[in-house]
């Protein structure tokens, strides 16, 4: 891992992540995503997450620690399988909705799985599975996170319903 890459164009596996100028629509997109007419393509990749249709493969951004401080920007993984809350759960979250996390240690699919549920215990969806193995550590030593909604977008496709903000819980 000590071989370095370097390129003057974006490389074409990040490249073809990006939507074009000429798409229609594009304008909307960028206004949806908060970002300037003068973002880059690295700015709307991270904005993105990279993600296609069809295709499960995003580039999610890492846990950060600045100054002692954990923070992650995220979005909801699995709402689309949670057909019991298909018709529903728009109308139970809200932008600053605060959410809580719970260890699903019998999860077949993942030991590590970390549920996300609203205040009256609807199942939303669970954390990125990118961030499962940190946060169930922390979760199993008992340190308080807050769950932020931050975007609710029901009219977009499931990948993008819920955009949440996790930090510590302010003492």
């Amino acid at each position: 891992m000590d071989k370095i890459y370097k390129s003057d164009h974006l490389f074409e596996s990040f490249n073809r992540r990006i939507p074009d100028r000429s798409r229609i629509g594009y304008e909307d997109f960028i206004q949806e995503f908060n970002l300037s007419d003068r973002a880059d393509r690295m700015d709307i990749l991270q904005a993105t997450r990279g993600a296609l249709a069809n295709d499960p493969y995003t580039f999610e951004q890492p846990l950060r620690l600045n100054e002692e401080t954990l923070r992650a920007t995220f979005y909801v993984n699995g709402m689309r399988h949670r057909e019991s809350i298909r018709d529903s759960w728009m109308y139970e979250v809200a932008p600053g909705d605060v959410l809580h996390l719970e260890l699903e240690p019998k999860n077949n699919a993942d030991p590590f799985a970390v549920k996300i549920l609203t205040s009256n215990d609807m199942h939303l969806g669970y954390v990125p599975g990118i961030y499962n193995q940190a946060l169930h550590a922390l979760l199993k030593r008992d340190v308080p996170l807050t769950l932020l909604v931050r975007k609710v977008r029901p009219a977009f496709s499931p990948q993008w319903w819920e955009k949440y903000s996790l930090k510590p819980k302010s003492p």
